[in-house]
């Protein structure tokens, strides 16, 4: 900002205008959908949430990890697989290598000498088919749109570590649908839009401290 606009601005990046209440979330506001939680719950943490929300969360994110686990278990499988595979064919290519050092000045086969033929030719002329230059391409221009390469997600599913249960999603911690606690959270005049009052003095609930009974759900 310019000296000008500083003089103009005076509460501008100042503590009250950061920290002031318009700016912070009011108590019995659920943390998810950022408004009065209906049918409120709080999680041990000590967050509030409205129960359809909370409920809604926990449910998705455990079929998130359910599914992270099969994608996990599928491709560990299939890298198995894969990795039987190299280890066949480079049996395969050690075999033939000491045969044909035995073998001496045996005649190549028809395959062997195609294939060398081919090398040798491929260096002086280009026999490259259509779907052999496109792959090139690919490895080479890959900033035209349609050889955008795509990322291996396989590597980073496989070194994941999968949590058992879903996270809340404010202190990060594991959650389960009955760490929920209900509340009995009470309104100024009964409005739904009101603020929230203390169970005992039936002041608002604002920045203080705020005391939970567990087993009654009193706030």
């Amino acid at each position: 900002l310019t000296y000008h606009e500083q003089k103009k601005l005076t509460s501008y990046g100042t503590q009250t205008a950061r920290l002031g209440t318009d700016s912070q979330r009011k108590f019995g506001y659920c943390c998810l959908g950022l408004g009065p939680a209906k049918d409120p719950v709080a999680t041990p943490s000590g967050h509030i949430y409205s129960r359809e929300a909370i409920v809604e969360y926990l449910l998705q994110k455990t079929r998130d990890i359910k599914e992270l686990k099969s994608k996990q278990a599928s491709k560990s499988i299939q890298k198995h697989k894969n990795s039987l595979e190299e280890e066949e064919l480079n049996r395969q290519k050690k075999n033939r290598a000491f045969l044909n050092k035995d073998h001496g000045a045996v005649q190549q086969s028809k395959s062997s000498h195609a294939e060398q033929f081919q090398t040798k030719l491929s260096k002086k002329v280009s026999i490259e088919t259509k779907s052999e230059g496109q792959s090139t391409l690919k490895r080479t221009s890959y900033w035209l749109a349609e050889y955008i390469p795509t990322h291996d997600d396989s590597h980073d599913i496989l070194d994941a570590t999968i949590p058992s249960r879903p996270s809340s999603p404010m202190s990060g911690q594991p959650l389960r649908l009955k760490d929920l606690i209900p509340l009995d959270l009470r309104t100024e005049g009964g409005d739904a839009d009101a603020r929230f009052v203390c169970g005992v003095s039936h002041k608002a609930i604002t920045t203080q401290e705020v005391v939970c009974i567990k087993k009654s759900g009193q706030v």
